[in-house]
């Protein structure tokens, strides 16, 4: 007598076969892969069958070892914990194994699921496959038109592709374009230097050798005057365009022309008093 705590689907894996419902579905070569995953609820099978007989083998009533029907709610109670702790362990570890890229990259999808003439399945696999970045779009329609030639999937992915290479045209006329102009400009100003442009000057350079730090303003050709500037004991400044400089000492106002190549110095004078520019 069947227990009537053991659920029907159960009953049936415990044979020395697995059925076709108790495989995943595996590609040949994986034949370790789908050995483990028909073994692990056979085996919870055979383990709940074995509890039963010897809980049955207890029965003085019983001459042979037989599973009997369980009417006590407690026994029930505990052997259907078990095997629902069992169950959720090997849905677990089924949702791992599809979960993972590697596997379930070497799961093909059942054939019932690929049917490339279908219109909506072809629209909705294109779709996926357009969420792909570019080089990754290309591979994935290539390889679908090898996969399903002449369907209405192939169709769609060399519309796909088609669609690709009137962008790829198109961005390549435009790059052409930007080669000759750039070709044009260089003709342009070797022409008009054909021993090549001057070497920039040196830059000026403004060092503060004396003995305080220096406030001062600059101001370049056409250009306003710039906020103060602080020139530490010690420290340089650097312009590469001439300038205009202005500083307030204790003897007034003084604004003096710089130009760019000359190494100019702040220096104390001798006889004391705020310190002067010299090169």
């Amino acid at each position: 007598m069947q227990n009537s705590c053991i659920p029907a689907f159960l009953s049936g894996l415990s044979s020395s076969e697995p059925s076709e419902s108790s495989v995943v579905k595996l590609s040949r070569s994986d034949r370790g892969l789908q050995l483990i995953v028909a073994w692990l609820p056979r085996t919870i099978a055979e383990h709940t069958a074995l509890h039963s007989r010897m809980i049955g083998s207890h029965d003085e009533h019983a001459e042979v070892i037989t599973m009997t029907r369980f009417t006590s709610p407690e026994t029930c109670l505990r052997h259907s914990f078990c095997r629902g702790v069992c169950l959720w362990l090997s849905a677990i570890i089924l949702v791992a194994m599809t979960a993972c890229p590697a596997f379930a990259a070497q799961v093909p999808v059942p054939p019932a699921a690929q049917n490339p003439d279908d219109e909506q399945q072809a629209q909705r696999m294109i779709a996926d496959i357009r969420t792909l970045v570019l080089p990754q779009q290309k591979d994935r329609a290539r390889e679908m038109i090898k996969a399903f030639p002449n369907t209405r999937l192939a169709q769609l992915a060399q519309k796909l592709l088609d669609e690709h290479k009137l962008y790829e045209a198109m961005a390549a006329a435009e790059n052409e374009q930007k080669r000759l102009h750039t070709e044009y400009v260089r003709e342009y100003w070797k022409a008009r230097y054909p021993e090549g442009l001057a070497p920039m000057p040196a830059p000026m350079r403004l060092t503060n050798s004396s003995s305080e730090s220096l406030l001062y303003q600059v101001r370049g050709p056409g250009m306003e005057w710039s906020s103060p500037h602080t020139l530490r004991i010690g420290e340089a400044h650097v312009f590469r365009y001439p300038v205009t400089l202005r500083r307030i000492t204790k003897e007034g106002v003084v604004e003096q022309d710089l130009n760019v190549g000359v190494q100019y110095r702040f220096v104390a004078p001798a006889a004391g008093g705020s310190p002067t520019l010299v090169w």
